[in-house]
């Protein structure tokens, strides 16, 4: 039997082997695909060895070998009864004859990551293995851990990462009692979550805190980075206050995640298209400075965001 296993989820990559291999007492043979040679696939699929009668072949991205994986099709009859193969691929060109070959011989298991759509999913399965694994989850934890777990992956596309969550939870299985600081511990919000936090209570007229938080992120994160990304907040904010649509439809126009547009909703009515004006030359004069003088770049990230505040206080 040859399976073929197609996604970049790398934790049901690994459940979706183990359960084709469960109870399977052969040996388990894991190859590179990338290094494999014609020689040595042969050796591989068309019979047992001297350890075992039976066997069970993982070959991971064989389409990064483009030769065999253009063959691969006119190997299949060449497997031996014995032996069960499992292609794991990230990802295939599905319009290569190459896997429309491969398709009328092998058994497909898709391995994608969660997308945004699927957050029930994300928290549904997390409730389940958070309760086969004994770990005592609030609803507000479940929606939180699979929020955290959500960012951009190398292509740009939003996903979930099950494999984060997973991790999550056998560090939660470790605690005796499972509270606000152990959420941050095993699964700490990343900066952009945190520059969505420092921008809303800018917006809320929040000086003390606000200062509170700009400390903080002095000690942890990189100044320019940070310049960035209020930035760019600012620019998804700016499209918020001025659109007459919902978060989400700003948020997949401009590509972005939704959540820190939700997180601003509220928000939406405390400044006038002109204090947006004045606000946005603000923060384009200072990134300016920002990257042609020697100017330091959190005394540029202080005056924007007190300049919010002070503002603010005008409404």
């Amino acid at each position: 039997m040859i399976y073929l296993i197609v996604g970049d989820n790398q934790y049901r990559v690994k459940q979706e082997s183990a359960k084709i291999t469960h109870g399977f007492e052969g040996e388990i043979v894991r190859v590179d695909g990338a290094e494999l040679t014609a020689n040595s696939l042969a050796d591989l699929v068309m019979g047992s060895t001297l350890f075992s009668e039976k066997r069970t072949i993982i070959i991971r991205d064989l389409s990064e070998n483009v030769t065999l994986w253009q063959q691969f099709d006119e190997w299949i009859p060449r497997v031996s009864d014995t032996n069960t193969i499992i292609l794991c691929e990230q990802s295939v060109d599905k319009r290569t004859k190459a896997y429309k070959s491969l398709l009328k011989s092998v058994r497909l298991i898709g391995a994608s990551q969660w997308t945004e759509r699927e957050y029930r999913d994300a928290e549904a399965w997390l409730d389940k293995t958070a309760h086969q694994n004994k770990v005592l989850l609030q609803p507000r934890y479940l929606k939180e851990l699979a929020r955290r777990a959500t960012h951009a992956d190398s292509t740009g596309k939003t996903i979930i990462d099950q494999s984060e969550l997973y991790q999550a939870l056998k560090s939660l299985s470790l605690l005796e009692q499972i509270d606000d600081r152990s959420i941050d511990a095993v699964m700490p919000p990343d900066l952009s979550e945190n520059i969505y936090e420092l921008f809303a209570t800018a917006l809320r007229g929040d000086r003390a805190e606000l200062m509170r938080m700009v400390a903080h992120l002095k000690v942890t994160e990189e100044p320019y980075k940070v310049f960035g990304l209020i930035a760019s907040q600012w620019s998804q904010y700016v499209s918020l206050c001025l659109a007459r649509t919902t978060p989400s439809e700003v948020a997949a126009d401009l590509g972005v995640n939704a959540y820190g547009l939700q997180k601003l909703a509220s928000y939406q009515s405390i400044f006038t298209p002109s204090d947006l004006h004045v606000l946005t030359q603000k923060i384009a004069q200072l990134d300016i400075a920002t990257k042609s003088t020697a100017v330091d770049p959190w005394h540029q990230t202080e005056r924007f965001l007190l300049e919010v505040v002070r503002m603010r206080g005008l409404r």
